[in-house]
C-alpha cells in the first residue's frame, strides 16, 4: 500500500514487537588475571581481552537465564541465538530437548534440522547468527527468541530478529536478549544503531510513497 493504496497489505501487517533485555550481575571475586590481580570487568568494551574474559567466565550463567525463560513458556518454540561453541554446549545441557546446528555439521543433516524447525518438528533449536541469521524463515510456527549474548554486530543482530518477526506472522513476537552489567556499553550502542535503523526504515518508506520504485527520471 506503500505504493499504491488499492494493493492490500494482507500478511505483511506485523504484530507488535516486545524486546526484553535481562542483565545479570557480574561476579567479582572469582576473576583473577595472570598476575593475581583482580579482574574487576567495569568496562568489557574496553578491550577484547576483557570482553573475552566475561563471555568465557559467565557461559553458565547466561544459559541459566535462558532456560528460566524457556520453562515459563512451555508450550512456546524458541531460537536460541549463541556465538560460541561452549555456548551450544550448555544449552543442550540446560534446555533437554534441543536440536542444534554447528559449522562442521554434514549439510544435509544442518538443513534438515533448519526445516524441521521451521515447520514447527522441533521446539527449541539453537544455532549462530553466523548459520541461521538471514535466509531462514521461522515465522510460522515461532514468535520466541533468546540472544544469549550480546555484541556489536548490529546487522547480524537485526537479521536474526527476522527470521520470525517478519511477514505471515500472526503471534505478538517476543525477543529476550541476556547480557552481564559488565557489557551495559554493548548494550547502549546496540540501542542506537536500532534507533538509527528504525529511522532508516521510515525515511526509505517516505521515499517510496512519495517517488515510488522507479526513481531514475525524479531525480535528474
Amino acid at each position: 500500500s506503500d505504493l499504491n493504496p488499492e494493493y492490500s497489505d494482507e500478511g505483511y501487517v506485523l504484530p507488535p514487537l516486545q524486546v526484553n533485555w535481562h542483565e545479570l550481575p557480574i561476579e567479582y571475586g572469582k576473576a583473577m588475571d595472570k598476575d593475581g590481580q583482580m579482574l574487576l570487568f567495569e568496562q568489557a568494551a574496553a578491550g577484547l581481552k576483557e570482553a573475552a574474559h566475561v563471555k568465557k567466565d559467565t557461559i553458565e550463567k547466561r544459559v541459566k537465564k535462558a532456560a528460566e525463560i524457556v520453562r515459563k513458556s512451555p508450550d512456546d518454540h524458541f531460537v536460541i541465538w549463541h556465538d560460541r561453541e561452549a555456548e551450544r554446549e550448555e544449552i543442550k545441557k540446560q534446555i533437554p530437548g534441543t536440536v542444534d546446528i554447528y559449522g562442521n555439521m554434514e549439510y544435509e543433516e544442518r538443513e534438515r534440522r533448519v526445516i524441521a524447525f521451521s515447520d514447527g518438528e522441533v521446539q527449541y533449536f539453537a544455532t549462530k547468527k553466523s548459520l541461521s541469521g538471514s535466509g531462514c524463515n521461522f515465522q510460522r510456527f515461532c514468535h520466541r527468541e533468546i540472544f544469549v549474548g550480546i555484541d556489536y554486530e548490529f546487522n547480524d543482530f537485526i537479521q536474526a530478529i527476522h527470521r520470525c518477526y517478519r511477514f505471515l506472522q500472526e503471534k505478538q513476537v517476543v525477543i529476550d536478549i541476556i547480557y552481564m552489567e559488565s557489557e551495559r556499553e554493548i548494550k547502549a550502542a546496540l540501542e542506537e544503531k536500532w534507533r538509527n535503523h528504525n529511522r532508516m526504515v521510515e525515511k526509505m518508506i517516505e521515499i517510496v510513497k512519495r517517488y515510488g520504485l522507479n526513481t531514475t527520471d525524479k531525480f535528474k
